[in-house]
């Protein structure tokens, strides 16, 4: 009884750890090995590579996943060229995970080829944009992802230089699950053309050809521009810098600038007196032998009638008569000197044709191939009249006075023929 008394309470210590022993043992019975197995189980890692938020392709290795990435950007990268920015978008990362040896394990992707595949599937999706204010095609571009030629066959109709705020625009395209987006810096030798200015001379008159007083030479700078594409495409080129390294020379054509005076009519009188007397040598040359008749056609005082038979050919013979006569700016007398206009009026109006001194809006025109004896020829400043066989007759300038040369002689350019007699 001593024994019990002196250790009564070691044994009832004893007692209460049996008895939570016996509530503690049904507990660990109940949860059985899964409770321990969780806290100590051994794992496998994985890195799965994520596109935005969505895990996409699982790696066994971090380097692995890694090298994904780097080469779907070296994929789109142009070797030699100047690199400035490689981005993927959405965004590609690389997640570290833990899964128990005794759970379902990720289907791992150790094909290079597929993973890229994964990444670059695309998907063709039809949508519409809406132009807003200040919008070009290039953003356009941007934001669609799309290149401008693509851009433009999708929309035939369209006007590049002409998109206004609310167009639509069709954008069919094929959408990657990532872009990869590439910037290069670029420098090329551009040629600067030459610009042309026009100065007037005062003293040349309107109707003379204009003519080069300065050559024009082109320029030359060297342009830096940023290029953007996607995947492989270009999406945008813009000019950031440029350096002129040969400048420009402007062309410099002279033009006239003086009016041509209308030349005032010669007296109705002095006229009918100029041709009676015309006529009246002309009769008394007519009665000459052939070779009196000659000598006359060479005079610059008198010369033979026209026939008024009416052709073509009539009014060229009565023309050459006058060859050697002087040239004046303004005259009409076949004799004392007429311009190139007073020398087709006066001979035509001779011959019995009532036409003014510019018939050009009162006669059929006809092209330089058609041409025939009798036809007046316009140049740009010039009247002749078509002898035939690539020849021409008019009153040149003050120095050649009335001649004959060859069809085009005249410095102005061939505007057309005039045909007065049909």
């Amino acid at each position: 009884m001593t024994f019990f008394k002196n250790n009564k309470l070691r044994f009832f210590s004893i007692i209460c750890m049996a008895t939570m022993l016996a509530f503690l043992i049904p507990m660990v019975q109940v949860g059985g090995v899964v409770g321990p197995t969780r806290v100590f189980a051994e794992t496998v890692d994985y890195y799965q590579l994520k596109v935005g938020d969505e895990a996409v392709i699982v790696m066994e290795t971090e380097d692995a996943a890694y090298d994904v990435i780097k080469q779907l950007k070296d994929q789109f990268i142009e070797p030699e060229e100047n690199v400035v920015d490689v981005k993927l978008t959405p965004a590609v990362t690389v997640e570290k995970i833990s899964v128990p040896k005794n759970e379902t394990q990720p289907v791992v992707e150790n094909n290079m080829s597929k993973a890229m595949e994964v990444l670059l599937d695309t998907e063709e999706a039809d949508n519409t944009y809406t132009v807003k204010e200040g919008d070009t095609l290039w953003d356009i571009s941007e934001a669609a992802g799309m290149s401008i030629d693509a851009i433009q066959m999708e929309n035939p109709e369209m006007d590049p230089e002409n998109i206004l705020p609310g167009d639509e625009i069709s954008i069919k395209k094929a959408e990657s699950l990532v872009n990869v987006i590439v910037e290069y810096e670029s420098q090329s030798e551009v040629t600067v053309p030459f610009e042309t200015v026009y100065e007037e001379d005062p003293e040349m008159y309107v109707d003379e050809e204009e003519y080069v007083s300065v050559e024009g030479q082109d320029g030359s700078k060297i342009v830096t521009e940023r290029i953007v594409k996607v995947n492989g495409v270009t999406s945008k080129v813009e000019e950031i810098a440029s350096e002129v390294t040969v400048e420009p020379v402007t062309q410099v054509i002279i033009v006239g600038g003086l009016e041509r005076p209308e030349p005032e009519p010669e007296p109705e009188e002095e006229y009918e007196e100029e041709s009676y007397e015309e006529e009246s040598t002309s009769s008394s040359s007519s009665s000459s032998s052939s070779s009196s008749s000659s000598s006359s056609s060479s005079s610059s005082s008198s010369y033979s009638a026209a026939t008024y038979s009416g052709s073509g050919q009539d009014v060229v013979n009565y023309a050459l008569q006058f060859v050697g006569n002087p040239y004046v700016w303004g005259g009409t007398s076949l004799t004392n000197g007429c311009d190139c206009s007073g020398f087709v009026y006066r001979v035509f109006n001779d011959c019995g044709y009532a036409i003014n001194r510019w018939p050009d809006d009162d006669f059929p025109h006809v092209s330089a191939s058609e041409l025939k004896p009798g036809d007046v020829v316009r140049y740009s400043g010039h009247y002749t009249i078509y002898i035939g066989n690539g020849m021409e007759i008019s009153a040149v300038n003050e120095e050649q006075g009335i001649r004959t040369h060859p069809l085009y002689y005249s410095r102005g350019a061939f505007w057309y023929g005039i045909r007065i007699i049909d």
